[in-house]
């Protein structure tokens, strides 16, 4: 692993990109990808970035939540998560400055597949909030569409 690159570029909305339903990746995920995005999401503070969030067109994203590990999604897919759901505010990188209340599920499951090798991540609280997060910004959903609060 190599952390040392330099930070890629956050796109900003609208750029047309974070509008797009990224598909299933058919071909590998190079690591210095992994690396970049780790790297991006360290050095702006976020806690999860998409690679659509810095014009990459893969179904990839990775978090790190205070206190928590370092996770890699790809290809990831809902599998499973709970009825209940709390509303809190989110930032985005992809929209410095603003934020916006968001109901989200208390906890969920994510299957992931990685050429063909399949995993399964249960994750809860803010890591389970992250994940919805970022899974928004690969199925084209940007956190700024109304203001209203909404289950996504």
């Amino acid at each position: 692993m190599n952390r040392n690159l330099p930070p890629a570029l956050v796109l900003r909305y609208p750029h047309p990109i974070l509008d797009e339903v990224i598909p299933v990746n058919v071909v590998p995920v190079p690591q210095e990808l992994l690396d970049r995005l780790f790297c991006t999401m360290y050095h702006y503070r976020g806690l999860g970035l998409a690679a659509n969030q810095i014009g990459e067109k893969r179904r990839v994203f990775v978090m790190r939540v205070p206190n928590g590990i370092e996770r890699v999604f790809i290809n990831p897919r809902v599998t499973a998560r709970s009825d209940d759901t709390k509303v809190e505010t989110e930032g985005c990188l992809s929209l410095p400055g603003q934020f916006y209340p968001v109901d989200r599920h208390l906890t969920m499951d994510l299957t992931c597949n990685n050429q063909g090798k399949l995993y399964t991540i249960s994750l809860e609280g803010l890591e389970a909030r992250v994940a919805q997060h970022e899974m928004d910004h690969l199925n084209g959903i940007i956190l700024s569409r109304g203001n209203d609060v909404r289950l996504l």
